[in-house]
């Protein structure tokens, strides 16, 4: 499936609280999902799962609130089976003695999947993760499903 993600490392603006990871459906524009997540990770507002099938639909892979920069976040690929997503993606993190921006960021990922059929669907996020060193040097983690979900369209 060809997909153009929107790669945001500031989407919560100075939210600078604890957060873990997630990874969701949400409705409409960039700008929509921007508030969407900042309600449902700040205002701890819960996470739709019935949509309607004139909804404009973006699979959201939001990596947590980290306290310094150097985490980063690239979508490999997004493919469709049927009613199942599979969306891999590639998290890099600062190792030991990396210099890195002392500012929160909150990297995300937003792939617009447009408009469904009624159904449900499933999704799943796998991921290979990068530790960078220092010296350029990368440790691999190899892929492993994090997260999974499922979601309704009516």
């Amino acid at each position: 499936m060809e997909v153009v993600p929107v790669i945001d490392y500031y989407p919560l603006g100075g939210f600078a609280e604890k957060s873990d990871g997630a990874f969701m459906v949400l409705k409409g524009g960039i700008s929509d999902v921007k508030k969407n997540l900042n309600d449902i990770v700040i205002k701890k507002a819960a996470q739709p799962s019935t949509f309607s099938v004139s909804d404009d639909l973006n699979l959201v892979v939001f990596r947590g609130v980290f306290s310094t920069g150097g985490y980063r976040i690239k979508i490999e690929q997004v493919e469709k089976q049927g009613n199942e997503f599979i969306v891999y993606a590639n998290y890099t993190d600062p190792g030991k003695g990396m210099v890195v921006t002392e500012v929160f960021t909150q990297p995300t990922a937003i792939i617009p999947i447009g408009k469904l059929e009624k159904g449900t669907y499933k999704a799943s996020l796998k991921v290979t993760r990068e530790i960078e060193d220092k010296n350029g040097s990368k440790v691999i983690e190899t892929e492993k499903e994090l997260k999974g979900l499922e979601f309704k369209v009516e």
